[in-house]
């Protein structure tokens, strides 16, 4: 499976930051769901297009909002978690449903918006300064 990096561009352009990971969870979506815990191919292949994911989602991640960041953290998180279970190329189908359902969590996560407000005004105090 492979991200297409005008494909990027284009959900950036139109959609922002969010179009991306949107995008970019569909791609790992789709790898898990393509596993066979018996076809060592299959597990590879999600492999290689999970840690080709996480390397994307890594270079973009200086364009996430500030609000988004801890969110992001975690969607990063539960992608390095799938990848590192699929590295040795041996899925059994308990594991896997468990990283699907973990994923599935941080994307839920992602999605709900519920991100407690950082956008805070450090300027606020102006005596701050002179306090010890």
């Amino acid at each position: 499976m492979n991200i297409s990096k005008l494909k990027i561009a284009f959900k950036y352009l139109f959609g922002g930051m969010e179009a991306v990971v949107d995008y970019l969870l569909d791609i790992v979506n789709q790898a898990l769901a393509a596993i066979d815990p018996t076809k060592r191919k299959k597990i590879a292949a999600a492999y290689n297009t999970l840690c080709k994911v996480l390397a994307t989602m890594t270079s973009l991640a200086w364009l996430v909002p500030t609000k988004w960041q801890s969110a992001y953290k975690a969607t990063l998180g539960a992608v390095a978690d799938a990848a590192d279970a699929l590295a040795d190329f041996k899925i059994e189908a308990a594991e896997l449903t468990k990283v699907r359902d973990a994923f599935n969590a941080a994307v839920i996560a992602w999605r709900g918006g519920d991100v407690p407000d950082t956008d805070v005004d450090f300027g606020c105090c102006e005596d701050c300064e002179d306090r010890d």
